[in-house]
């Protein structure tokens, strides 16, 4: 049980890290100037156009 939570401590310390580095909070005001021309249901469709391209970068190369 205790490499167990040795696992969990190192998933959670990679995933802060990540969220650090990514920074989405920090993003925000870029995202939002650049897609200020868009209606709503544009930005949205940018967002999930976004979501899947990350999503399928990270599905092929791992």
């Amino acid at each position: 049980m205790s490499s167990a939570l040795l696992d969990l401590s190192g998933y959670i310390k990679f995933f802060i890290g990540l969220f650090a580095l990514v920074n989405p909070v920090g993003i925000l005001p870029v995202f939002i100037s650049m897609t200020n021309y868009q209606s709503n249901a544009g930005r949205n469709k940018t967002i999930l156009l976004q979501i899947h391209q990350l999503l399928s970068f990270y599905v092929h190369h791992y």
